[in-house]
């Protein structure tokens, strides 16, 4: 039975490091850009409290 379950297991990471090629670099690019927004979005707030004179 574990047997059959780490065969399985392995079998998954086989198909998923076979998708690899077809998915490309887009997960990188897709959280790239939303780290980028929230970046943004950070160094906006820190403008908009710094103008109303918070710390």
């Amino acid at each position: 039975m574990i047997r059959d379950i780490a065969f399985a297991i392995g079998d998954f990471f086989q198909w998923t490091f076979k998708a690899m090629p077809v998915v490309a670099n887009g997960p990188n690019i897709i959280i790239s850009l939303i780290i980028t927004a929230y970046f943004i979005y950070w160094l906006g707030q820190i403008r908009k409290h710094s103008k109303a004179g918070e710390n």
